[in-house]
């Protein structure tokens, strides 16, 4: 017997909206902290592959990082950027379902910790830089939760978003607060 989605038990219906939302909000926090940190985003995706729930892929002139071809405070840049952009995700789930998922952001974790360890000085070096980013990152997805949510929005609409219509969202989003506050201000 087919069953098709619509047909499932409610409960089904609902555990699999959660997910999905859950994937929106964590590809939606890497989505938004690439484009406010400039890391150049090709895209946002929540359709599953067989080794994730959703991703984002940065461009390759976004993703080459070789530490002999730049100064050292370009260097230190690309890596607390893209350290920022790779925990963003996870702290987008923290922010969404109160908890970390750490297994779930395995990926993001082991991509983050080898960037790192690239300029890291020593092992201790590395665990300030990974503690430091990963709480910058957590800050930055809570203070602009309200437009990460905007982008996890349009994810669960579209499924996929290019770098440039992330930044769309973004920029209607702002625009959407910027008139409330002027509402919020003639009351």
């Amino acid at each position: 017997m087919k069953i098709v989605e619509d047909q499932q038990p409610a409960p089904q219906r609902g555990i699999k909206a959660y997910m999905a939302r859950r994937v929106a909000h964590h590809e939606g926090s890497h989505a938004y902290c690439a484009h406010v940190l400039g890391v150049p985003l090709e895209s946002a995706t929540i359709v599953p592959t067989s080794g994730s729930l959703g991703h984002i892929v940065l461009t390759k002139r976004a993703s080459t990082f070789n530490p002999a071809q730049m100064t050292p405070a370009q260097a230190e840049t690309y890596v607390r950027k893209h350290s920022m952009v790779g925990f963003a995700g996870n702290a987008g789930t923290l922010r969404f379902t109160g908890e970390n998922d750490w297994e779930g952001a395995s990926e993001d974790l082991a991509v983050t910790r080898s960037i790192i360890s690239r300029v890291a000085l020593s092992d201790e070096d590395g665990e300030a830089r990974f503690q430091m980013y990963r709480q910058e990152a957590e800050q930055l997805i809570k203070r602009d939760w309200i437009l990460v949510c905007a982008v996890a929005d349009a994810l669960m609409q579209h499924k996929t978003l290019t770098g440039s219509q992330v930044g769309e969202v973004i920029a209607r989003a702002k625009r959407r607060q910027s008139v409330e506050k002027i509402g919020q201000q003639k009351d």
